[in-house]
């Protein structure tokens, strides 16, 4: 199955099709800093040893700070 591509990122991959033992990267694009697994192995079960990684914005202020803002 498709590994999944995270949001403002990309698969590293020019395959079509992924097999059993297939290693696969992501990257985030400018801008963008990736939090996570940077990749992941196709496993037996046809799962994908990784979620793939968020990629935050380097300029949000509070998103680096890891705080989070809620409005009632």
């Amino acid at each position: 199955p498709y590994p999944g591509k995270p949001d403002n990122g990309q698969v590293n991959s020019s395959l079509s099709s992924y097999d059993t033992g297939t290693r696969i990267s992501w990257s985030c694009d400018i801008g963008y800093t990736l939090e996570g697994n940077t990749s992941a192995t196709c496993q037996t079960n046809g799962n994908w040893s990784a979620k793939p990684p968020l990629c935050k914005s380097k300029n949000d202020f509070f998103s680096n700070l890891g705080l989070s803002i809620g409005w009632d």
